[in-house]
C-alpha cells in the first residue's frame, strides 16, 4: 500500500444549489421512553450528528427520514434538557437529500451531506448554513463537477465531512467518489468565502495497474492552526486486504491551495476498516478500526520524513463480544477517550479509555444499554425480533459536568426514531432528564 499520489488543482468554479423547499416541522414529536426519542410524521427517523450550542444552552440534533418516496434532512434545536424549541425539515421531490454532519459555530448551523439527482443520475455532495436563532436557510451550494481532476468521470461522489477554518475564511469538505474505472478515491476540497472551490486535492494511488479502493473516513483540524489530517481505508480490490492511510495537509493562507502535505500508510496485520479517528497531539493518532466483528483502537505515530506510520499501543474494545457497524470515538480532554460502538446491531457499549505510559488502557467498560429493548413493553412476537432491533449511533458530546449526550438509532416496534441518552461521567444512564 505504498506510492500515494497527492495531486492539488486550482478550479475556479461557482458552486450551484438544486433548490429545496424548507417547512417548519409541525409534526415533529417529542417521545419519552425512559430515555428520548423523536418522531416525525415523515415516516422512518435516523440520528446522524449532535452538537451543542452557547454555553451548553441546548443541542443541534441532525437526522435524515425516509417516507418510502424520498429521503430527506431535518434539523431540531432543544434546550439542554432535549425539549424541541424548532424543529425543521428540508427535501425536494426531484431530489433525496442525505446529511453526514454538523458543525455549529458563530451562531451558524452548518451542514454538510449528499444529494441523490433524478436528472443528473449522480450522486453528489452539499453544505447548507442556517441561523441557530430561527433556524432559516442562510446560503447553500454543491459541488457538482461533471469532470474530476485527470478527467475521470466520477459517478457517485459521497461526503465523508466537514471542517471550518472560520479564522482564515475557509471551508475543506472531504468525500470519496466512484470513478469511471469502477474504484473509489478521495478528494479534499478547499472552499473561500465566497464559496468558490480554491483548490482540490485527490488522494489515490500514483500506479494505476495496482487495484486499490480508497474510503476517506474524514478529516480533523489540528488545534488551531492551518493542517488538519485525513484518513482513510485502502482495500485491494482482488484480496480485500485493507490496510489505512493518514495524509497531513496544510492550507496557504497567503497564496491558497495546499502549501504543503506528508503521507504514512498503517497495515495492522489483518484486514480492518476505519470507523473514526482521534487526533491525540499534533504527530499521533488514535485509529479506531474494525476486523469483522472486533473493533480495535491502534495508536499510531506519524514520524516526520517517514511513509510509514508506527504502532505504539494496540486496544481490543468488547472483550469478546460480537460487534455491529457503528462505532465512534470522543475525546474527553488531555489522553482520554470515550469509545461507544454496537452489540450484534444491537446492546449500546459505553467504554472509557486512558492513554499513558503503558500503553491505552481501559478505566472503566462493560456499559451496555438498549439490548434487547425496544423501550416499552414487548408482545411475544417483538421479543422474537429482537435480534432485527437496529440500534446506530451517531457521535457523543462531552459535557461541562463529565457526562455524555449520545444521538443515535433505534427501532421502535418496526419504526426507526432518532434518540437521545444521557451517560453520566462513569458511563451510566441519567433518567428522567425531560420537564
Amino acid at each position: 500500500m505504498k506510492n500515494i499520489l497527492i495531486i492539488s488543482s486550482c478550479f475556479l468554479l461557482l458552486t450551484t444549489f438544486i433548490s429545496c423547499e424548507d417547512f417548519q416541522a409541525t409534526n415533529f414529536e417529542q417521545v419519552n421512553q425512559g430515555f428520548l426519542t423523536y418522531s416525525s410524521g415523515f415516516g422512518q427517523t435516523e440520528g446522524v450528528r449532535i452538537s451543542s450550542y452557547g454555553d451548553e444552552e441546548g443541542y443541534i440534533l441532525l437526522g435524515n427520514t425516509d417516507s418510502g418516496n424520498d429521503e430527506n434532512y431535518f434539523i431540531v434545536k432543544t434546550d439542554i434538557k432535549g425539549n424541541i424549541i424548532w424543529a425543521k425539515s428540508h427535501g425536494d421531490l426531484r431530489v433525496d437529500n442525505k446529511s453526514r454532519d454538523l458543525i455549529v459555530e458563530d451562531g451558524i448551523i452548518y451542514i454538510l451531506g449528499d444529494q441523490y439527482n433524478d436528472t443528473l443520475e449522480r450522486i453528489i455532495p452539499f453544505t447548507t448554513a442556517f441561523d441557530l436563532e430561527s433556524g432559516q436557510r442562510i446560503n447553500d451550494f454543491n459541488i457538482n463537477l461533471a469532470d474530476s481532476i485527470d478527467n475521470l468521470l466520477i459517478y457517485e461522489e459521497e461526503s465523508a465531512n466537514l471542517l471550518l477554518f472560520n479564522d482564515i475564511k475557509k471551508k475543506v469538505i472531504a468525500s470519496t467518489a466512484l470513478n469511471i474505472d469502477g474504484f473509489n478515491t478521495g478528494n479534499v476540497y478547499l472552499i473561500d468565502e465566497g464559496n468558490l472551490i480554491e483548490a482540490v486535492a485527490k488522494v489515490d494511488i500514483e500506479d494505476p495497474t495496482l487495484k486499490f479502493n480508497l474510503d476517506v473516513n474524514g478529516v480533523k483540524r489540528i488545534g488551531s492552526t492551518n493542517s488538519f489530517y485525513l484518513v482513510a481505508t485502502v482495500t485491494n480490490k482482488p484480496t480485500n486486504y485493507a490496510g489505512f492511510m493518514i495524509v497531513k495537509y496544510t492550507i496557504d493562507e497567503t497564496n491558497g491551495g495546499f502549501s504543503s502535505t506528508q503521507s504514512w500508510d498503517f497495515s495492522p496485520g489483518y484486514e480492518t476498516r476505519v470507523e473514526d479517528f482521534l487526533i491525540v497531539d499534533s504527530d499521533k493518532l488514535m485509529v479506531l478500526n474494525r476486523s469483522g466483528d472486533i473493533l480495535w483502537g491502534d495508536v499510531i505515530s506519524l514520524p516526520n520524513g517517514s511513509s510509514d506510520g508506527i504502532p505504539l499501543t494496540s486496544l481490543r474494545f468488547g472483550d469478546n463480544m460480537s460487534l455491529g457497524k457503528a462505532a465512534t470515538a470522543s475525546k474527553l480532554g488531555g489522553n482520554a477517550f470515550m469509545v461507544t460502538t454496537v452489540k450484534d446491531n444491537n446492546g449500546l457499549i459505553v467504554e472509557k479509555l486512558t492513554l499513558g505510559q503503558d500503553g491505552l488502557k481501559r478505566e472503566w467498560g462493560d456499559r451496555i444499554w438498549l439490548e434487547n429493548q425496544a423501550f416499552n413493553n414487548l408482545s411475544s412476537y417483538d421479543k422474537e425480533k429482537n435480534n432485527q432491533i437496529r440500534n446506530d449511533i451517531g457521535n457523543a458530546i462531552l459535557r461541562k459536568d463529565g457526562g455524555f449526550t449520545i444521538i443515535g438509532t433505534h427501532d421502535f416496534l418496526d419504526m426507526t426514531k432518532m434518540c437521545l441518552m444521557q451517560l453520566d461521567d462513569e458511563g451510566y444512564y441519567v433518567e428522567d432528564n425531560v420537564e
